[in-house]
Protein backbone atom coordinates (compact mmCIF):
# COMPACT_ATOMS: atom_id res chain seq x y z
CA UNK A 1 0.00 0.00 0.00
CA UNK A 2 1.29 3.77 -0.70
CA UNK A 3 1.14 6.36 1.33
CA UNK A 4 -0.59 9.40 0.39
CA UNK A 5 2.81 11.28 -0.40
CA UNK A 6 4.11 8.98 -2.84
CA UNK A 7 0.58 8.36 -4.37
CA UNK A 8 0.60 12.42 -5.06
CA UNK A 9 4.01 12.41 -7.13
CA UNK A 10 2.44 9.97 -8.60
CA UNK A 11 0.67 12.74 -10.50
CA UNK A 12 1.95 15.04 -13.80
CA UNK A 13 3.33 18.48 -12.66
CA UNK A 14 1.01 20.46 -13.15
CA UNK A 15 -1.95 18.14 -11.03
CA UNK A 16 1.19 18.41 -8.11
CA UNK A 17 1.80 22.29 -8.56
CA UNK A 18 -2.44 22.44 -8.13
CA UNK A 19 -2.41 20.45 -4.47
CA UNK A 20 0.11 22.43 -3.49
CA UNK A 21 -1.83 25.64 -4.69
CA UNK A 22 -4.81 24.11 -2.61
CA UNK A 23 -2.41 23.32 -0.10
CA UNK A 24 -1.28 26.63 0.95
CA UNK A 25 -4.91 28.54 -0.01
CA UNK A 26 -6.06 26.34 3.34
CA UNK A 27 -3.19 27.06 5.42
CA UNK A 28 -3.52 30.73 4.67
CA UNK A 29 -7.19 29.97 5.00
CA UNK A 30 -6.85 28.49 8.70
CA UNK A 31 -4.03 31.40 9.62
CA UNK A 32 -6.10 34.26 8.61
CA UNK A 33 -8.88 32.74 11.42
CA UNK A 34 -6.06 32.82 14.12
CA UNK A 35 -4.59 29.85 13.83
CA UNK A 36 -0.67 30.24 14.24
CA UNK A 37 1.87 28.51 11.93
CA UNK A 38 4.27 26.70 14.33
CA UNK A 39 6.19 24.69 11.97
CA UNK A 40 6.50 23.71 8.40
CA UNK A 41 8.52 20.42 7.11
CA UNK A 42 8.18 18.29 3.96
CA UNK A 43 5.41 16.60 4.84
CA UNK A 44 2.73 18.58 6.92
CA UNK A 45 1.91 22.25 8.02
CA UNK A 46 1.27 22.68 11.66
CA UNK A 47 -0.96 25.13 13.02
CA UNK A 48 -1.99 26.06 16.54
CA UNK A 49 -4.80 28.24 18.37
CA UNK A 50 -5.22 28.81 22.00
CA UNK A 51 -9.49 29.66 22.73
CA UNK A 52 -8.47 31.06 25.76
CA UNK A 53 -10.44 34.23 26.90
CA UNK A 54 -9.94 36.54 29.46
CA UNK A 55 -13.31 35.91 30.97
CA UNK A 56 -12.46 32.17 31.32
CA UNK A 57 -9.80 33.21 33.19
CA UNK A 58 -11.03 35.11 35.59
CA UNK A 59 -13.66 33.00 36.42
CA UNK A 60 -11.38 30.21 37.40
CA UNK A 61 -9.31 32.39 39.19
CA UNK A 62 -12.19 34.43 41.36
CA UNK A 63 -13.58 30.61 41.97
CA UNK A 64 -10.17 28.70 42.28
CA UNK A 65 -7.48 30.87 41.78
CA UNK A 66 -6.67 31.50 45.62
CA UNK A 67 -7.02 28.20 47.02
CA UNK A 68 -5.85 25.98 44.45
CA UNK A 69 -2.32 28.48 43.93
CA UNK A 70 -3.76 29.08 40.06
CA UNK A 71 -3.23 25.28 39.08
CA UNK A 72 -7.15 25.45 37.43
CA UNK A 73 -6.18 28.26 35.33
CA UNK A 74 -3.15 26.16 34.01
CA UNK A 75 -5.71 23.55 33.19
CA UNK A 76 -7.78 25.92 31.55
CA UNK A 77 -5.24 26.99 29.18
CA UNK A 78 -3.69 23.79 28.29
CA UNK A 79 -6.87 22.20 27.73
CA UNK A 80 -8.00 24.81 25.10
CA UNK A 81 -4.69 24.38 23.19
CA UNK A 82 -5.17 22.85 19.73
CA UNK A 83 -2.84 21.95 16.94
CA UNK A 84 -4.34 20.49 13.46
CA UNK A 85 -1.62 19.06 10.72
CA UNK A 86 -2.56 20.12 6.96
CA UNK A 87 -0.35 17.57 5.02
CA UNK A 88 0.89 18.43 1.80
Amino acid sequence: MKNHQSARNSYPIPLQNQFRDEVIRAVWSYVENYWTLKEETSEYFLLTRTNVTIKGHLIIALLFGWWLLFIPNLLYYLAMKEKKKVYK
